[in-house]
């Protein structure tokens, strides 16, 4: 039995099974409450799923001997992180904007079950809860247990503390001309603010008003029209830029992160640019606020 492990465990290095499946018949007797070390394949590779999580990403690097003492070392390192996880959880409860969705208070209300459901000792590599709500910038899949969970809720507080720089009616309103029925969806509520702004910066407009005018749009395309891709992604760069300055954006990971949403926004301007203009990602809310 040996299952298929995360890339960062595995990726081009030998494991060190044999140790492994020793690790995994002492964790098997303290699940079973030392009655059998014997288990149904299927929960004995989520066990051992579970104990690779907890060993670390450098499993592969790992001295030759017994594992228990290391495991017992990343299982405490692991409850830390949940205790951590539950303070950035307290953190974004309290980042809401006014401008959020159902969608987002209720993963946010079930990731709170999360720290009552997770268990650190046999199934660390699991999420027990759902978290429906979109982020303009996916946790990749590599991430598993407190760790996604953690990396989420960063992730989220970044959006959240961005969009309570905008005021909030505006930014209903662009949400509204977006999707009209977005507090009630899914869908990220970050990216199109993000975007409008970035769209004002482009044009050199104040980008708190989340409005970009036709001819705002016309005047940008006109710009962007003879550029390369490496040019217009340069642009976008600069445009996020000006929006962290004038917004007063200054932390790294805040600024990262919408450097991030502006070349994520690269292929939809170049599509425009050749397509039915810029007026299809910047939006324009003159007939709607």
């Amino acid at each position: 039995m040996k299952p298929s492990l995360s890339p960062a465990a595995s990726a081009g290095r030998e494991m060190p099974w044999d140790a492994l499946f020793m690790l995994l018949q002492t964790i098997a007797l303290r699940y079973t409450k030392e009655e059998s070390s014997s288990l149904p394949k299927e929960l004995a590779e989520e066990l051992l799923r579970s104990i690779c999580y907890t060993l670390g990403p450098e499993l592969a690097a790992l001295p030759v001997g017994p594992l228990l003492p290391l495991y017992e070392a990343g299982v405490a390192r692991t409850e830390n992180a949940v205790r951590a996880c539950r303070r950035r959880w307290q953190v974004a409860r309290l980042s809401l904007p006014k401008t959020t969705s159902l969608s987002c208070r209720e993963t946010l209300s079930s990731i709170g079950t999360f720290f009552q459901n997770y268990d650190a000792r046999f199934f660390a590599h699991e999420i027990p809860c759902d978290i429906d709500y979109q982020l303009c910038l996916p946790v990749p899949e590599t991430f598993l247990g407190v760790d996604y969970v953690s990396e989420y809720l960063s992730r989220l507080c970044i959006e959240n503390d961005f969009l309570r720089l905008f005021p909030a009616e505006r930014a209903d309103a662009l949400l509204m001309h977006a999707c009209p029925d977005y507090r009630f969806r899914i869908d990220n509520l970050y990216s199109p603010v993000a975007t409008n702004a970035l769209g004002l910066a482009l044009a050199g407009m104040e980008v708190r008003g989340l409005s970009v005018p036709a001819a705002a749009c016309q005047r940008t395309a006109a710009l962007l029209a003879p550029c390369s891709t490496q040019e217009t992604h340069a642009a976008l760069r600069r445009a996020a830029d000006v929006v962290c300055t004038a917004l007063g954006i200054n932390g790294p990971a805040a600024q990262s992160y919408l450097l991030a949403a502006a070349d994520a926004l690269v292929p939809r301007v170049t599509a425009a640019l050749a397509g039915e203009g810029l007026g299809c990602v910047f939006l324009s809310l003159h007939q709607h606020v």
